[in-house]
């Protein structure tokens, strides 16, 4: 598969060569994102925010 056809190129950057792509991959449904949203929420709903960051 060419850098053409898989729409990846790379870039050079002052820290090193990265690589950029359209295709990501969607990790809404893995279970360690799902659990670590749920203890957020938790977290969240029990302590809430800072007084500096609410309206």
């Amino acid at each position: 598969m060419t850098v053409a056809a898989s729409k990846k190129f790379r870039k050079s950057t002052s820290k090193g060569k990265i690589t950029l792509s359209n295709k990501v991959k969607d990790y809404s449904n893995d279970p360690f994102v799902v659990k670590k949203a749920k203890a957020a929420e938790t977290f969240l709903k029990t302590h809430g925010l800072p007084k500096e960051l609410t309206r």
